[in-house]
């Protein structure tokens, strides 16, 4: 008569735990780069959204006045005013950016009232470990 084994041999339980600490480092990568990305369509989202505000308020003279987008690599500022360092601080709207974005490019977009043109065109950059994003500001106004 044949004696039955009970339970499982070293080899299996080495084996087990080798797969599931393979999927689990596989797993882990894979959450942090869908984190990275996700962090760097926020950050574009954020600015994208201040900057059609930005418009918007210009167009319908909201305080008579000039509305800007200040981007700075922590937070970005909606803003009243010509320009950002002579602006009315009592209307800023500060919000923050996600720590693993580096922003660059143009910093600073300032559109002109009752016509909601930005005074410049250019390219905002959002960088993480895995993707370069872009914001692209025509002359026109239009926002890509």
């Amino acid at each position: 008569m044949k004696k039955l084994s009970q339970g499982f041999s070293l080899i299996e339980m080495l084996i087990v735990i080798s797969i599931i600490g393979i999927i689990g480092a596989v797993s882990l990568s894979t959450y942090v780069e869908i984190k990275e990305v996700y962090n760097s369509e926020q950050a574009k989202g954020i600015v994208i959204d201040l900057l059609r505000e930005a418009s918007l308020r210009a167009k319908v003279l909201d305080g008579d006045s000039n509305w800007g987008v200040y981007v700075r690599q922590e937070e970005v500022t909606l803003f009243r005013g010509e320009d950002y360092d002579s602006r009315d601080e009592d209307f800023d709207r500060r919000v923050d950016l996600p720590e693993s974005v580096s922003v660059g490019g143009l910093v600073e977009v300032v559109y002109q009232k009752f016509l909601g043109m930005p005074n410049d065109s250019g390219v905002i950059t959002f960088t993480n470990n895995y993707e370069t994003q872009q914001i692209i500001i025509h002359n026109s106004g239009l926002i890509e």
